[in-house]
């Protein structure tokens, strides 16, 4: 059997790179549901022999990393894209093709960095550190996703259609550059009424203390507001009881970070959308730094002295994205950099 010679993506734990692939053709461990995590590659290249995947969540944003592995003699470098549909017996491309997972940023593919040759007793593995974030409807319907590696050798080998069903499995198993993968999903945990992704980063190369602070402004009373970035391990809620509420997130961000924080509202049953939620992100830096005495100059919001947990420093506003509720919720977006 013949050896593919390019970045290739597994069908299944069995797949070595070998044309047809071994294994039930459904179920790629390199298209991989998962906890955001601070640093994917490490993460996703020590567990490479294992299938990380954990079921995605019914209603809110799951985070879905994808590998590859370089079977090449030469360096290689590429892109990958994954495409989602509801169940079919028959995938055909026009089911498919127009239902790209979208990253953060909303780009339909990710970057999976040049890694070089393999060596003979260890992979060459290239993870992409972009995740897609996918929210799965609340139907419960099974899914399914087909991801693709573009590269040079390969910049696009998806056909119009099939004729029959086994002729996409075999097109899966003699093309080491697509995968497939059938979806878990299930409905754990409570549904938010509003959940937004904010990408944030560290730009330095230093760990940094950071803190996020919602500002909360006539939310109906009873809802919960929760901050959530768990590769950061940033998990607090907070239930109104008041027409302004704060909801505080402190936490470390390792240095080069890049990922989201997710503000959820939880309405209690019942009650109509009103109000705003505007959340600030707040780094540390020195208190002799320039930035550190023109925050301190500013003056420009009150943060509770109980929140912070720093050294010789100061925590200074870097941005901050306003939401405004109608309702159903239309969302009004206000960046400002302090």
């Amino acid at each position: 059997m013949p050896t593919f010679n390019d970045l290739f993506v597994r069908d299944s734990l069995q797949d070595t790179g070998v044309v047809p692939s071994p294994g039930y053709p459904y179920t790629s461990p390199d298209i991989i549901c998962y906890q955001q995590v601070a640093d994917p590659t490490t993460t996703f290249t020590n567990n490479y022999n294992t299938d990380p995947n954990i079921p995605y969540e019914i209603g809110v944003y799951n985070y879905v990393y994808v590998r590859a592995s370089n079977l090449s003699t030469q360096p290689a470098s590429g892109t990958m894209k994954v495409y989602v549909t509801d169940i079919n017996f028959v995938l055909t491309p026009n089911t498919w093709i127009n239902k790209a997972m979208t990253t953060g940023g909303g780009q339909n593919f990710v970057a999976l960095p040049q890694v070089p040759a393999p060596q003979p007793t260890a992979p060459s593995i290239s993870v992409a550190t972009t995740p897609f974030m996918w929210q799965p409807p609340t139907d419960n319907k099974h899914y399914c996703a087909i991801g693709q590696v573009i590269t040079q050798s390969h910049p696009n080998n998806i056909p119009a259609s099939f004729s029959k069903w086994d002729d996409f499995v075999m097109w899966v198993r003699n093309n080491q550059n697509i995968c497939w993968r059938n979806l878990s999903i299930v409905n754990n945990l409570p549904n938010p009424q509003w959940d937004q992704p904010i990408p944030f980063n560290n730009i330095t190369s230093q760990q940094s203390p950071i803190m996020f602070i919602a500002t909360c402004t006539n939310l109906p009373i009873g809802s919960t507001v929760t901050l959530k970035c768990d590769a950061l391990s940033i998990n607090v809620s907070n239930t109104i009881t008041n027409v302004q509420q704060y909801v505080y997130g402190p936490g470390m961000c390792p240095g080069g970070f890049a990922g989201y924080l997710e503000t959820m509202v939880f309405l209690p049953s019942g009650k109509p959308w009103s109000g705003s939620i505007s959340t600030a992100y707040y780094v540390g830096v020195d208190s002799d730094s320039a930035a550190s005495r023109f925050a301190l100059d500013l003056r420009c919001h009150a943060v509770d002295p109980q929140a912070l947990s720093l050294g010789n420093g100061n925590l200074i506003e870097a941005g901050n994205c306003s939401f405004v509720f109608g309702s159903p919720p239309s969302t009004e977006r206000l960046l400002a950099l302090r």
